[in-house]
């Protein structure tokens, strides 16, 4: 669940929501393109991190085939 809140005297702050946007094609279009760096600043783990094991590389190709895991399954060592 995402929440924000707010004052009610502040309507210009608003928040729109990242799910809804999950599946755009600019979504997918974006993460292809991306750099590990501009990934990583919303939310991707950076190489090397320990979340990135066989399985949650293969589960990422799955999701974006046309992201360039080279980077990920490099730093990943001896554990892949």
């Amino acid at each position: 669940m995402h929440l924000s809140y707010r004052p009610a005297a502040a309507e210009w702050a608003q928040r729109k929501g990242w799910p809804d946007r999950s599946h755009d094609a600019a979504w997918y279009h974006f993460v292809d393109e991306a750099t590990p760096r501009q990934l990583a600043v919303l939310g991707f783990p950076p190489p090397g991190h320990a979340f990135w094991t066989p399985a949650t590389l293969s589960a990422v190709a799955l999701r974006y085939p046309g992201l360039d895991l080279t980077p990920w399954r490099d730093s990943a060592g001896p554990r892949l």
